[in-house]
């Protein structure tokens, strides 16, 4: 019986086993090739584009410090960043003036006066950082406000060093109020360092209290306070303890309100 036509005709039309066997892997290898090609051919041209569109930042120098500081410095005293220049910085950095981040750039420059910045102060801090734009500070102060506040030590120097801030020489001790404003900025990032303190502040505003200034000794002693007790002082011992005594006042009043 004769094959049918269509069969006969696909049987006419088709090459030879080892002709198509040969096609197809020459086929499969250049499909292969073009795979295997086209990732790198991708990576090149990433490639390109970044360092095309790559941008690098202008290096530091001394010059671009100074023309930096000069632009907060204060018109009739050209050596000083005074408030008004403080204020400005701190709306270019899109920070509260009472804020964390800005007690330790007076921190970073080891500012002697509240309130100032001097030539000197900036440029040893700027140089030793490599900072010269507002927006490389704003990096570095988020950043290390947040190391400071998780290494205990660095904390307890930037703590103490906010009392000196304050201070005015020859006074020995800071007045009430200024030491009320500042305890809640540094202390504010721990929840229940806040609310204890939040409580010493009202005990301390009370006129029965007496309290008008507060020593070294007594800054010091509150963030020993509230790193080592907690409300409502169950095991505090007023006869026992090597607190100042307003800390015992202050547990007494606590235990009486609550």
């Amino acid at each position: 019986m004769p094959p049918k036509r269509k069969a006969a005709a696909t049987a006419a039309g088709s090459p030879p086993a080892a002709t198509t066997t040969t096609t197809t892997r020459a086929t499969k290898r250049r499909t292969s090739g073009d795979k295997s090609a086209t990732p790198a051919a991708k990576k090149r041209a990433t490639t390109a584009r970044s360092t095309t569109s790559r941008t690098t930042a202008a290096p530091f120098t001394a010059a671009s410090c100074r023309a930096w500081f000069d632009s907060y410095a204060d018109p009739d005293d050209p050596e000083t960043i005074g408030p008004d220049g403080i204020e400005r910085l701190c709306n270019d950095l899109g920070m509260d003036p009472a804020s964390f981040p800005i007690l330790v750039l007076a921190f970073t420059l080891n500012a002697a006066e509240l309130g100032t910045f001097t030539a000197t102060e900036w440029t040893v801090a700027m140089t030793k950082h490599q900072l010269h734009t507002t927006a490389q500070l704003k990096a570095f102060l988020n950043h290390d406000a947040a190391r400071i506040q998780a290494d205990r030590s660095l904390f307890r120097d930037c703590y103490k060093y906010a009392f000196e801030l304050m201070r005015q020489p020859p006074a020995r001790a800071v007045p009430l109020d200024m030491a009320t404003d500042m305890w809640p900025l540094i202390l504010g990032h721990q929840a229940q360092w806040a609310h204890v303190t939040a409580d010493w502040i009202a005990f301390l505003s009370e006129e029965s209290c007496g309290v008008k200034v507060i020593t070294r000794d007594q800054w010091t002693s509150w963030l020993d306070f509230v790193s080592q007790t907690t409300p409502p002082f169950d095991q505090y011992d007023a006869d026992g303890s090597a607190w100042p005594t307003l800390m015992d006042s202050f547990v007494a009043w606590y235990r009486a309100r609550t």
